[in-house]
């Protein structure tokens, strides 16, 4: 990293005023009070004392700030939307978003990993690649299949 602040450095999620973004974050300030009325109409039952369960969020995109990371030169993107509304969902309908959320992050890291060793000019052994053998690669772009709820049917899967 260079001490230059006119220098373009890009992290894994871009780079704001010429310094990396290495970590994105989400704050749902809008969650506090004023979806009460929105939780009773999409669901329609209560929460138990220590009850676990899982909600869908519906949000629209609304603020985003960039906070600077300790002794890193380089800033964390926080996006704040507007919590729209929210509905109860299934167990399995959340593992199976989580499930296909981590894949689609292995496969972006792998294909950073992948293009960072093709700019040092590192060959591999064949067959020993960990992102595989298909042409590409890594089939998804960054930020494909990075939607943290599942096609319809999907989850059933």
């Amino acid at each position: 990293m260079t001490d230059d602040p006119t220098s373009e450095q890009s992290g894994p999620f871009g780079s704001f005023e010429g310094r990396p973004v290495l970590s994105a974050a989400i704050e749902l300030p809008s969650l506090a009070g004023g979806l009460r009325e929105a939780a009773e109409v999409s669901g329609g039952r209560a929460i138990h004392f220590e009850e676990e369960g899982y909600l869908l969020i519906k949000f629209k995109g609304n603020k985003t700030r960039f906070d600077p990371v300790k002794n890193t030169g380089g800033v964390q993107r926080v996006d704040i939307p507007l919590v729209e509304g929210l509905a109860f969902v299934e167990g399995k309908t959340y593992e199976a978003a989580i499930e296909r959320q981590s894949k689609a992050l292995e496969k972006h890291r792998l294909r950073e990993q992948k293009e960072a060793e093709a700019a040092a000019g590192t060959q591999r052994v064949p067959g020993t690649e960990p992102w595989g053998d298909e042409e590409d690669g890594l089939p998804p772009a960054p930020g494909e299949g990075l939607s943290a709820v599942p096609d319809e049917g999907e989850a059933d899967a």
